[in-house]
C-alpha cells in the first residue's frame, strides 16, 4: 500500500529529518532521511500523487520519459506546487553554511521527467503514447549534502 497526498496538503511542519548518515551514493557525502509524521500517519518520505497530461516515451528497457507542455494552467499549477514543496524542505533542513540546488525544479523547467516501471503497468503505443492524464507519485526520501550544496532525494513512479 502506498500512503500519498496531494500537493496542496503538504505541510512543512509535519516533516522531521533524520540524523545524517554517510551517503552511500554520493562520495564524500551526508544523507538525511525525511520522515512525514502528523496525527494520522508516520511515513518514511514524502509521497505526493498529481495527475497531468502529456506523453510517455519509451527510452529503452522499462525505462520512460513524461513529456509535458507548462502552457496549461492546471499543469503550471502543479509544477509551481512541486517546486514549492522542495524550496520548503531545502529551506528548513538547517544548512544554511551550504548553497540549495534545487534538482527537482531544474528537472520539471525542462519540461520532462524519467521514470521506471514495469512494463506491464505502462503502455504507450508504438515509442510514444497520446496526450491523455497521467497519474504520477514524486517521492522525496532525504535530502543530501556535500561540503558546498544540498538537495532532495525523489524519484518519480507511475501510479
Amino acid at each position: 500500500m502506498l500512503i500519498t497526498m496531494k500537493p496542496n496538503m503538504f505541510n512543512i511542519e509535519d516533516v522531521y529529518y533524520c540524523k545524517p548518515i554517510r551517503n552511500k551514493i554520493m562520495n564524500g557525502g551526508m544523507f538525511m532521511r525525511i520522515i512525514y509524521s502528523n496525527s494520522m500517519v508516520s511515513i518514511n518520505g514524502i509521497h505526493i500523487v498529481f495527475s497531468i497530461s502529456g506523453k510517455i516515451h519509451e527510452v529503452y528497457n522499462n525505462k520512460y520519459k513524461f513529456a509535458y507542455d507548462t502552457v496549461s494552467p492546471d499543469i503550471l499549477n502543479i509544477i509551481n506546487n512541486l517546486e514549492c514543496i522542495e524550496k520548503k524542505i531545502l529551506s528548513s533542513c538547517s544548512l544554511s553554511d551550504k548553497t540549495p540546488s534545487y534538482k527537482l525544479k531544474d528537472q520539471l523547467e525542462q519540461k520532462f521527467f524519467k521514470f521506471f516501471q514495469s512494463s506491464h503497468y505502462v503502455k504507450p503505443s508504438g515509442k510514444q503514447s497520446n496526450n491523455s492524464s497521467t497519474i504520477f507519485s514524486l517521492k522525496i526520501s532525504g535530502v543530501w549534502s556535500t561540503e558546498t550544496t544540498y538537495g532532495i532525494t525523489y524519484k518519480f513512479t507511475k501510479v
